[in-house]
This record gives C-alpha cells, structure tokens and sequence, in this order.
C-alpha cells in the first residue's frame, strides 16, 4: 500500500543482487511523471539475462490481484523467469496512515473508508484470516524489517540470497521520499523516526476518528505486532478514548 515503507524494501531487496535489476513502479497506475521502466542497479554491458525485475502495485484489492497479473493486465510480462516470487509488504496502521494523512498525494487516496478497508484486508491475509494470495506469498512486516536485522536475514534466506544491508539506507525516490523528510535522510534512512509518525496526528480529530477509535484496526494492529509490542509503542486501546 502508499506509504507501507514498501519502496525502501524493494531497494533494499535490488541491493542483494550484484547485477541488473529493473523495477516497474505501481503498474495499477498510469503515472506519466515517472518512466516506467527505471533500473535499481545499474545495467551490465553484455548481459544476456537480468538478475531481478520487480514490480509493485500499490492499495490493490488482493481479491483479484493475483488474475490480474496472470491475465497480464499491467503488461509487466518482460519475458521468462527462473523464479518468482509474490511478496505482501504490512505497516502497522497507525504509522502508516499518518503517513497518508501527511502526504496529501493528488493520486492516491490517502486516508478514506476504501483505504482502510484496503488496508483490514490487506493485514487480514497477512494473519492467515484469509487465502487469497498464493500459498508461498512472502508477507513482510515493515516494522520488523526497519528494526531486526535478524528479519532481514531471513529474509534474503527465503529470497534466496546472500545477506547485506548496503541498500538498508536509500531513501526512495519514489513519491518524494519520506513523507515526513523527504530525500534528506538518503544515506541515513534508519535514522528517520518512521516508527513514531503516529504521535504527529494523534491530536487531530479525523485520525483519531478514522484510524484511533477504529476497533478493527486496532485489533488487526496487535495481532500483527503482539499485543505487548504495540501497547509499548502506541498505549493501550482504552487510551484512544475520545478526547
């Protein structure tokens, strides 16, 4: 989804490659700003093959997602691979629509009843409450990933790649960086407070009515972090009672 911190992972996941990896950016949306090919790292005179394409698509109803792309509705089949893999990229809620709420993208809807029930079902799968992606999706939880190092670790194991971190702190270009810093973090990405964007809303009634007093968000919220792990972070429900 805008603003799931799921553009710094795909850096991330471009710098476990040594060669040529092309990316696609939310081929659901036609966004003439952008080319729509751009390369992650650098292209390699004489290569026959690629490393890795990716591609992502952006607050998608997982229900089709999956016929869309065997349909080739997006037109991102570029030719053959060895393999594939399908990835689901979860924030916790409360960041990632203050997140939204600050960005004020004219092209995405930031903070509306479809995008949070976009993101319910979104955190839904992610917990196993329902199977619309294939079996072997690889679900990553953006916090996780921000945080442990260990997480990171396994997860270039399941991709299938040696460990590194050097891509750890690009900033993403894509939608102008950080909501909340921009570009100016690029190179000290984990230095950034993406953990805590939560507090700058707190106070403002549409968030606190849209996303605070929301019982399934909540609820979705803790399962996916545990519930001591996000009452550290974020109080207990019963401290996001109406002003």
């Amino acid at each position: 989804m805008h603003r799931s911190g799921h553009h710094a992972i795909i850096n991330w996941v471009a710098g476990l490659f040594e060669g040529e990896v092309l990316f696609a950016n939310n081929v659901a949306y036609d966004d003439r700003r952008y080319e729509r090919y751009q390369f992650l790292n650098p292209p390699v005179a004489g290569a026959e093959y690629r490393d890795a394409y990716i591609f992502n698509v952006e607050d998608t109803d997982l229900a089709t997602v999956v016929s869309d792309m065997e349909g080739n509705r997006w037109g991102t089949r570029l030719g053959p691979s060895d393999r594939v893999f399908n990835v689901l990229v979860v924030r916790d809620p409360l960041n990632m629509f203050a997140s939204r709420m600050r960005h004020k993208s004219p092209h995405i809807s930031n903070l509306t009843e479809d995008s949070i029930n976009r993101w319910k079902q979104h955190a839904r799968e992610h917990l196993s409450r329902s199977e619309l992606l294939p079996a072997d999706t690889i679900h990553i939880f953006y916090n996780a990933w921000f945080e442990s190092a260990e997480y990171r670790k396994d997860l270039a194991k399941r991709i299938g790649m040696p460990f590194n971190d050097k891509a750890l702190n690009v900033v993403a270009q894509w939608g102008g960086g950080s909501t909340f810093n921009k570009l100016s973090y690029d190179g000290n990405a984990q230095a950034m407070g993406v953990l805590t964007r939560w507090k700058d809303c707190q106070d403002d009634p549409v968030y606190r009515s849209l996303i605070l007093e929301d019982e399934e968000i909540v609820e979705l919220g803790r399962a996916i972090m545990g519930q001591v792990a996000f009452d550290r972070d974020f109080g207990s429900p019963a401290s996001f009672i109406k002003r």
